[in-house]
């Protein structure tokens, strides 16, 4: 079982503009986002909303599940990224992101510490519900081919701005 320790040597392994994803406790706890920031920046957000989008794409035998963040007024700063279902964890956080009402975004700061929360609805439980089912019924791939994969979409998407525009309004990808 991971406790919050395993969140705070994550964020101390991120660089500004890193964004993971995290479950402390049991089979059902909910996921988070950790997102690593500059302090100055996430001042910046003031009483900004959160805007969310997702979407399914496919490289060979991998799917991959991309999930974006878009926060700020005058300039906004998007934060992205893909999620592998295959990964030790992978099933949980599906399960969890399917039934979850919400999803928390803890910003750390300069010091590595939680500077800021933000909540979004969301959107998308039906989403990962139904790409969980597409993903098993397919083989497992290794981590290597999910990095591989995640390689290919980072060409086509290389910011998180252009993973948020390929994502459209919430469309799937192919």
């Amino acid at each position: 079982m991971k406790g919050a320790s395993d969140g705070e040597d994550r964020v101390a392994a991120m660089m500004p503009g890193d964004v993971a994803v995290f479950r402390a406790g049991g089979p059902e706890a909910d996921a988070v986002f950790l997102i690593r920031e500059r302090s100055a920046v996430i001042k910046y957000f003031g009483e900004t909303g959160v805007a969310v989008r997702a979407g399914r794409f496919t490289c060979g035998a991998v799917e991959l599940a991309a999930l974006a963040f878009r926060l700020g007024h005058a300039v906004p700063m998007v934060y992205a990224l893909l999620l592998d279902y295959c990964a030790e964890d992978g099933p949980g956080i599906f399960a969890a992101l399917g039934r979850q009402e919400y999803l928390p975004l803890y910003f750390h700061g300069d010091n590595g510490r939680r500077d800021r929360t933000f909540i979004a609805a969301n959107p998308y439980p039906a989403f990962f519900r139904e790409t969980a089912d597409s993903i098993q019924l397919l083989p497992p791939w290794k981590g290597e081919d999910f990095r591989t994969a995640a390689a290919v979409i980072r060409s086509r998407c290389p910011g998180p701005g252009d993973l948020w525009a390929a994502l459209g309004e919430g469309a799937a990808q192919e």
